[in-house]
């Protein structure tokens, strides 16, 4: 919990976050030096992201209704720090890759990009299969494509299944992606990006939440249990250990950026505070969009709960989270 967090590396600030409920990413690799290498993380209170024409320099008191960017009541004067995790990539890569499994049309598709951060222009050979313990149980097929230096080419790949196995609370079955990327004039292996997903759909119909082509009823708590004859599913607020949820079949709705009550009517103008929440919503969902236990995402906590109370219109309050 925090309204932002900086990231340093050997004295250089290398990235910088604001808002609350987002993870920081950043890409290192022009800081590190050979040998030993510090990383300086740094998080602050809600000051750090209010519009500093509301905050008295001598008196400085935080306040969520003078916001630039979207955070929380959480973050008045506490500080927490989660994981901090060190991801090393080759340097031609399939990166951001982006699962998307479909009930209704029986079909599967893989999203992501092959970047190359080489010194030359690189032709590569894609090739990607879903695997079941290692074995393939779909193959995808391959493409070639040709990368320059320090640039991204977007890739697809798409596929009828007709009888996955599916994932549900009741039967959490685990697939990976695996894309395997090749020098085309070598043969030499660049890359192997391996991304777990479970094959299910979530829609709504009418009034019934559909899980796989039926309807559930979850049952809706702040912490996971097991499954039980008083209830049909668990459905819990937040996946804070999303691997672990995926594993063992619990659903959880997840929270992105930190649109809360804290809709007045400052916030509710303030171009720079919706702009933060935009950015903080696509970095939150990049990191998570490929677990299976999130059925929805979580955009706001009682911002339209206070509108009413805001002294700005209601309406466009609720249009500007909406948009």
């Amino acid at each position: 919990a925090g309204a932002e967090a900086a990231a340093y590396v050997n004295g250089t600030r290398v990235g910088l976050l604001r808002g609350s409920n987002t993870p920081l990413v950043v890409d290192i690799t022009s800081a590190l030096r050979p040998g030993k290498n510090e990383i300086l993380i740094t998080v602050r209170d809600l000051l750090a992201v209010m519009n500093q024409e509301y905050v008295n320099p001598a008196a400085p008191v935080a306040s969520p209704q003078y916001l630039d960017a979207a955070a929380g009541y959480e973050s008045l004067g506490r500080l927490l720090l989660g994981d901090v995790d060190i991801e090393a990539s080759p340097v031609v890569a399939a990166e951001d890759l982006l699962v998307t499994t479909s009930f209704r049309k029986k079909a599967f598709s893989a999203a992501f990009s092959v970047s190359n951060h080489s010194a030359k222009k690189t032709r590569a050979i894609v090739k990607a299969t879903v695997q079941d313990a290692r074995k393939v149980v779909l193959d995808l097929g391959q493409q070639e494509v040709e990368v320059g230096v320090n640039q991204s080419v977007p890739l697809s790949f798409n596929k009828p299944w007709a009888d996955p196995q599916l994932w549900s609370p009741a039967n959490p079955y685990l697939y990976v992606l695996a894309v395997e990327v090749t020098d085309a004039a070598t043969g030499e292996k660049l890359d192997l990006a391996r991304q777990r997903f479970g094959f299910c759909e979530t829609w709504i119909d009418n009034a019934s939440i559909m899980l796989n082509g039926g309807p559930i009823k979850p049952k809706a708590l702040t912490t996971p249990k097991p499954w039980g004859a008083d209830l049909d599913c668990t459905l819990s607020r937040g996946a804070p250990i999303p691997d672990w949820m995926d594993e063992n079949g619990f659903l959880a709705t997840a929270g992105l950026a930190g649109v809360a009550n804290s809709s007045s009517k400052h916030n509710v103008d303030r171009d720079q505070f919706w702009e933060s929440a935009r950015a903080n919503v696509l970095a939150g969902a990049k990191r998570l969009q490929n677990h299976p236990c999130i059925i929805a995402w979580d955009l706001s906590n009682e911002w339209y709960g206070f509108l009413n109370y805001s002294g700005k219109d209601p309406l466009l309050g609720a249009k500007r989270l909406r948009s």
